[in-house]
């Protein structure tokens, strides 16, 4: 760390103060008590006390190492907690975007809305009442794919000259404009599927009919036959990211409340903000950026700033992938002594912590070396002063050694402190992290849900159904079909496949195309009746043919023909491997306050101890005997540090809310997320653990 950085940060922290003035009188007391010593001993003892020099000046190097070892663990404590915030919230928009993205991707796709398009350009000139009802069954069909998402604030159909056709209510306040000149849409031609954009518009009108100059987040989708031709029509969808954002923050609360949080763009200037007062949008942030940490001096005021990209998006490309997140926290309340958690640690989980870091590790070590060198140096001299007969020399001595071991004290003191600290920030991390993968593994129910519920309307399946009823199934709707589903399981990665069937129940094309899962009988037919035919109906979680016999949740969504008729329905197979991977991905594997030696795995759960998804894959309930150990019904911010057989764990757990997990909704059981990290093995465990690693080194060296 820069002597600079050094220099800041010490002005903000008060342990850092409190000891390097403690350190200090330790020092000039011993100073002036070994030239007390050198002067009235001269004679006798001139070698003792120039070896009592050259230690001493060995320890005052060792408390400037373990001075300056404070000020970046403490500083590193701090900015790990803001880089975790920064970090899920990232995570989350990045979520957020990619499934905007799949709706809109798959929307831009429907062969049902292109024709559609095609039926109103046909009447546009021909038939005005056929053009009408074309243009209101659009409305009807777009106004349903939003309300299914819920994440629209406004959808505008444009001609392709900027004049609008048609906006569609979403229950928002602002009004539409008339017409609008942005390039996105009449440039509109040169989009190939849809285009994603943020920037100034002209959409909306005040009251006083003027135009409201204001930036949104949209995209744009062209409607047309081909890409040679102008669009007949030009879609889009406004996002309410500045709503979301406030959700996110709401969900998850900064421990710290004089702390902000902003999104910024490549150039560094606010894009969103918590406090528009404070940080307004459109500033520009002039960040000091080192390599593990930034910094920044805003309005008389030190922040560190905890920096997260958003990144691409997998399977897309995305503006948002030059947006950080930015975590802004002064730094006279990151250090504040009274702001700080303050959890009860044991004292003897500090012994071979698996938390300590090596740079304190060494420090340690050195501090217990030269502590030995100092209690040496006592005893050599007392044996010289016995010899010599010269007695008045016993007095400094015994100063000496009573310095030396408050000087060690204050050694261990210092270092137990740290330590301390390191544990209570792991316990904010973890915490985060445990609400983070609650509320993922929730929200990707959420979605699937969602998506499921759109995803039956497509044409094509009505389409099929109905033919196969009649024995008359076409070529040209058997191919649609299919490309249907592989594109459908291509948007929505979180379903591991997509099955029709008919309304006997027999399985009749899937999105991975395979033969294995077709002409199969489904057994929830009867629970297809005319009361239920608007329900989802949700499996419960066991092993399936249609999972490779792994266990996981089913979907069944019905069709509905003319009249409300049965036609059949889809089947949903959720890709539960997804949230494994996902939270294997997102777990802190490097981190400035876990040492390599930390073990860390997150556990998904419901409350019939279903193990949903797991990062230890022999994890299970009875082996870490935690059916002992917990009461299940109060996991809600459960935070403490358990032995479980030889190991130290800390845990901390979540539970979503019931009234609002849409798992809980539709499985009615609740959902559990814990995260364990092992902070210390007993001692006869990591000898065990050492002597099997000397046995295996050989066989490695030799293979």
């Amino acid at each position: 760390m820069e002597s600079s950085t050094i220099n800041l940060l010490s002005n903000y922290m008060p342990m850092v103060q409190r000891y390097q003035s403690q350190f200090s009188s330790f020092n000039t007391l011993l100073s002036k008590t070994t030239l007390t010593g050198k002067i009235s001993s001269l004679d006798i003892a001139e070698n003792l006390f120039d070896y009592m020099e050259t230690t001493q000046e060995k320890f005052e190097n060792l408390q400037d190492r373990l001075i300056e070892t404070i000020l970046e663990q403490t500083f590193f404590n701090s900015y790990e907690e803001a880089n975790t915030s920064a970090k899920i919230i990232a995570e989350i928009f990045k979520l957020y975007f990619h499934n905007r993205h799949e709706d809109i991707s798959t929307l831009a796709e429907s062969k049902y809305l292109l024709d559609l398009c095609l039926n109103f350009e046909s009447h546009k000139d021909k038939n005005p009442e056929q053009c009408k009802v074309a243009l209101e069954t659009i409305v009807a069909y777009l106004k349903r794919f939003a309300t299914s998402s819920a994440v629209y604030k406004d959808i505008m159909i444009y001609h392709n000259d900027g004049t609008l056709l048609q906006t569609i209510d979403l229950g928002k306040k602002y009004a539409i404009a008339y017409a609008t000149k942005l390039s996105p849409i009449l440039e509109a031609r040169n989009i190939e599927k849809y285009g994603e954009f943020y920037q100034k518009v002209d959409f909306y009108d005040t009251k006083e009919k003027e135009k409201e100059e204001r930036t949104e987040f949209f995209f744009v989708i062209p409607l047309r036959q081909n890409k040679e031709q102008a669009p007949i029509m030009v879609l889009t969808f406004v996002v309410d990211v500045q709503e979301e954002f406030k959700t996110i923050l709401e969900r998850f609360p900064y421990r710290l409340p004089q702390s902000n949080l902003v999104i910024i763009n490549q150039k560094n200037h606010i894009l969103f903000s918590d406090n528009t007062r404070m940080f307004p949008n459109g500033q520009l942030l002039s960040l000091t950026e080192h390599k593990d940490y930034t910094f920044l001096e805003y309005r008389s005021k030190a922040c560190m700033v905890a920096l997260q990209e958003i990144n691409n998006i997998q399977g897309f490309t995305s503006i948002t992938g030059q947006w950080r997140i930015c975590r802004i926290v002064p730094l006279y309340v990151a250090f504040d002594t009274k702001k700080q958690t303050n959890h009860k640690i044991d004292p003897l989980l500090l012994e071979n912590s698996l938390l300590v870091t090596k740079d304190l590790d060494i420090v340690i070590a050195e501090s217990e070396n030269i502590n030995e060198e100092l209690g040496d140096v006592v005893i050599n001299g007392e044996i010289i002063a016995s010899k010599s007969h010269s007695y008045a020399l016993n007095p400094i001595l015994n100063n000496i050694r009573i310095l030396s071991e408050e000087m060690n004290t204050l050694c261990v003191q210092s270092t137990e402190e740290l330590q301390k600290g390191i544990y209570n920030a792991l316990f904010n991390v973890i915490d985060y992290y445990s609400k983070y993968f609650a509320l993922i593994t929730d929200s990707l129910f959420r979605e699937c849900v969602k998506d499921s519920r759109w995803i039956k309307h497509g044409i094509e399946f009505k389409n099929y159904l109905d033919e196969h009823m009649q024995g008359n199934l076409t070529p040209e709707t058997l191919a649609s079909t299919k490309t249907l589903l592989e594109r459908l399981k291509t948007n929505f990665s979180n379903f591991y496949n997509i099955i029709l069937f008919d309304k006997e129940g027999n399985t009749l094309q899937n999105a991975l195309d395979d033969i294995q899962f077709n002409a199969k009988k489904l057994g929830i037919i009867d629970r297809f009746n005319s009361s239920n035919l608007n329900n989802l109906i949700v499996s419960n979680y066991e092993p399936t043919a249609f999972y490779n016999n792994k266990k996981t949740i089913l979907f069944y969504d019905a069709i509905k023909g003319d009249n409300n008729k049965f036609l059949g329905g889809l089947l949903f197979v959720l890709d539960l491997e997804k949230i494994q991977v996902f939270l294997d991905n997102s777990l802190p594997k490097e981190s400035a306050i876990l040492s390599e030696k930390s073990e860390i795995f997150s556990v998904a759960f419901d409350s019939a101890k279903n193990i949903l998804a797991t990062t230890k894959p022999d994890f299970n309930f009875e082996n870490y005997n935690l059916s002992d150990t917990f009461d299940f019904k109060s996991l809600k911010n459960f935070k403490k540090i358990i032995q479980i057989g030889q190991k130290h764990y800390l845990i901390c757990s979540e539970v979503c809310d019931p009234a609002q997990s849409a798992f809980t909704e539709y499985t009615k059981r609740s959902l559990y997320v814990m995260i364990f990290v092992a902070v210390k093995i007993e001692e006869n465990m990591e000898q065990i653990l050492q002597q099997t690693e000397s046995l295996e080194s050989p066989k490695e060296q030799s293979n």
